[in-house]
Formats: C-alpha cells, sequence, structure tokens
C-alpha cells in the first residue's frame, strides 16, 4: 500500500434520533467508538420524524399508519442537543490516537434527500435551510 495507511471508523451513528430514549447518552457512545476505532463521526439527527413511536417504525407491522411526517426540531432542542454532541467530541478527541468529527443530518424540506454534514473541530453551527 506504499505510502497509506488504514483506518477504521464510524461515519454515520445517528445520535438523539428523534427523542428515541434507548440510545445511550453520546458521551457513552463517543467513549465506546474510542475504545476499538480510529475516527468517530457523529450524524446528529436535526429532525423530529413520527416515524419514531410507540410499536416500532411503520414497516416493522402490518397495521394501518397515517403519512410520516419529519420536521426541524424545536431550536431550544436543537441547540441543547448539539452543544452536548460538540462537547462529546471534544471531550473524546485524543491527537493522533483517536479522533473526532462533529456533524448532523440534514434534509431540509425533504425534497433532496439526506445529506451529513460534517467539521473538522467543533464549534460550528447547525445550517437550518429548506433547500
Amino acid at each position: 500500500m506504499g505510502d497509506y495507511r488504514v483506518f477504521w471508523g464510524d461515519a454515520h451513528h445517528n445520535t438523539y434520533s428523534a427523542g428515541r430514549t434507548q440510545h445511550p447518552p453520546i458521551d457513552a457512545i463517543c467513549r465506546e467508538a474510542a475504545r476499538h476505532l480510529d475516527f468517530y463521526a457523529t450524524a446528529y439527527y436535526t429532525a423530529f420524524a413520527e416515524a419514531f413511536r410507540p410499536g416500532g417504525h411503520p414497516f416493522q407491522n402490518t397495521e394501518k399508519h397515517d403519512l410520516i411526517l419529519e420536521g426541524w426540531k424545536e431550536p431550544e432542542r436543537l441547540e441543547r442537543e448539539w452543544a452536548q454532541v460538540q462537547e462529546a467530541c471534544r471531550a473524546c478527541y485524543e491527537p493522533g490516537r483517536f479522533v473526532t468529527f462533529p456533524g448532523y443530518e440534514w434534509q431540509g424540506d425533504g425534497s433532496s434527500g439526506d445529506h451529513n454534514v460534517y467539521y473538522l473541530r467543533e464549534g460550528h453551527p447547525i445550517i437550518r435551510v429548506r433547500t
């Protein structure tokens, strides 16, 4: 492989997925990643999705369901959770051993699909644009 090195990581681990409580805290996820990976990039989920409700995702059963809508989380919640994601990334970063990338999943108005936005370091905002 010459001058190349292989690094192992996780580049899409959704955190705070629509308020589900079964996820471990983001700092615990980050610490676990540091145990066996070289890098970890969060994919903080910025949307509130009605698909995540008691009984599971609609594809998991045959009952009739309403249309699933996604939208931006409330600004206060978005800022609070984004600050927690960035703090966890900052706390877990170990230069030369474990690299973290704070990032989020952007859906906008849903017309362009999902996109992941990653930063090289903390301190950047979530850009709330529709398209």
